[in-house]
């Protein structure tokens, strides 16, 4: 029988005794039992290194993808890579859509006249939504810099309807179109990180495949927060989410899903030894070969957080698996949200709406609106006030108004978000 969640479950996790940890959407926190697995992985390397990274590691590298691929994910093991995080895979996207727009260039102008010079000016675009990331932000500032892309920004506030959003990507893609260009890819989230809230990116990944858009899906939160088992189904282009944070993996572990139609273009942002993306080489030299390997071989690392990836699957299985777990997150995540806005005085993002959006807006995050009377010096370093009383909560602005993005865990029950508000 699975054991109680709440705080009975603070002694399997390595947490500091009387700490209110309510972030855990930003770095996750390790079992101790993964702790352990990973220690074995480094000593089972260290008793041969080179035996190991040489004979073992791919081999195993498979193996711990195997605990996820089938199971949480819907796929293959050959469908996923290990990589550092969901950062990077994003980069590793952008290099690959940079390497089909240069790949479609060649096929055009071997088929048809050169394009007109209002055409031939008109760079092609990388669509996202303003709550993108931070982090793809940048990825996407410099792809415009030096890859020859412009961005495309879709202007979202939350709460908004799953028809509105689809509307507002769906009219900034034919307006593109109309006007002579091109989305070379459009990037969605899967659950954004602030606000932190459930987006339907099914619904997008297929709108997007209808209008012939590649498609890379930033699920950096996704992975153990919400069901994600039909990743191979929906086969959007791309498909990235962290294990760390809430799988329970160590960090920094990822995956990057790669659709086969994508593959001919995809290479690691690392360069080694390893041979890049399949296209370019001849078919002799393609036996045997995988767009996985580069991924898994960014030159001398320490794989162990990757390999201890089962480990985390079967803590989580212990727990009573995903569903338990993920509805457990999400209840708390709801009522804790609740308790904290009737606390405050103010409301759950989504709560206003009409009809009310802020159960579908949570997984196991949830935002509260800050009080207006708190000063701006005051709630603009608050995140950081916070170690002060051994408290951890992302606090944001979004729209001229200040956010607390709160994280509910299988250690945590009701009177922790309690605890944090008091102080």
């Amino acid at each position: 029988m699975p054991p109680p969640l709440g705080r009975p479950m603070r002694h399997e996790f390595d947490l500091e005794e009387g700490s209110v940890f309510l972030n855990h959407g930003s770095y996750g926190a390790t079992p101790k039992s993964v702790t352990q697995a990973r220690l074995a992985w480094l000593a089972r390397i260290e008793a041969n290194p080179d035996r190991f990274i040489r004979l073992d590691l791919a081999r195993e590298l498979d193996r711990a993808l195997a605990a996820v691929a089938r199971p949480v994910f819907g796929c293959d093991v050959t469908d996923l890579a290990f990589v550092t995080n969901s950062s990077v895979g994003t980069i590793a996207v952008l290099n690959a859509i940079r390497a089909k727009q240069a790949a479609d260039a060649r096929r055009r102008s071997a088929l048809a006249p050169p394009p007109t010079a209002a055409a031939a000016t008109r760079k092609p675009k990388i669509l996202y939504v303003s709550t993108r990331y931070v982090a793809v932000g940048t990825a996407i500032t410099y792809a415009t810099a030096v890859d020859g892309f412009e961005p495309l920004e879709v202007i979202v506030e939350y709460p908004i309807a799953d028809a509105d959003l689809a509307a507002r990507i769906e009219a900034a893609v034919q307006g593109e179109r109309a006007a002579g260009g091109e989305v070379a890819v459009a990037i969605i989230d899967a659950i954004s990180s602030v606000p932190g809230v459930v987006v339907p990116y099914r619904a997008l990944v297929r709108l997007l495949r209808r209008l012939a858009v590649p498609v890379h899906v930033d699920a950096a939160h996704a992975a153990g927060q919400i069901p994600v088992a039909d990743v191979a189904e929906l086969d959007p282009d791309f498909f990235v989410t962290n294990l760390h944070k809430w799988l329970y993996a160590p960090r920094s572990c990822a995956v990057i899903y790669v659709s086969p139609r994508m593959r001919p273009y995809i290479c690691s942002p690392v360069i080694t030894h390893i041979p890049q993306a399949l296209a370019g080489r001849t078919p002799e030299e393609n036996v045997g070969k995988s767009w996985r390997d580069a991924f898994h071989w960014p030159g001398t690392f320490d794989a162990s957080n990757w390999l201890a990836v089962p480990a985390a699957v079967q803590f989580r299985e212990r727990l009573g698996g995903e569903a338990r777990i993920q509805a457990y997150c999400h209840d708390l995540a709801v009522r804790g949200g609740h308790l904290v806005a009737s606390m405050w005085g103010t409301h759950m993002l989504g709560a206003e709406a009409t009809p009310p959006l802020d159960e579908k807006l949570c997984g196991a995050m949830c935002c509260v609106k800050i009080p207006d009377s708190v000063p701006e010096e005051v709630v603009s370093s608050a995140m950081f006030r916070l170690f002060d009383y051994n408290a951890a909560a992302v606090i944001y602005k979004e729209h001229n108004s200040w956010w607390a993005r709160l994280s509910a865990q299988p250690y945590s029950e009701m009177k922790t978000p309690q605890a944090s508000v008091r102080k």
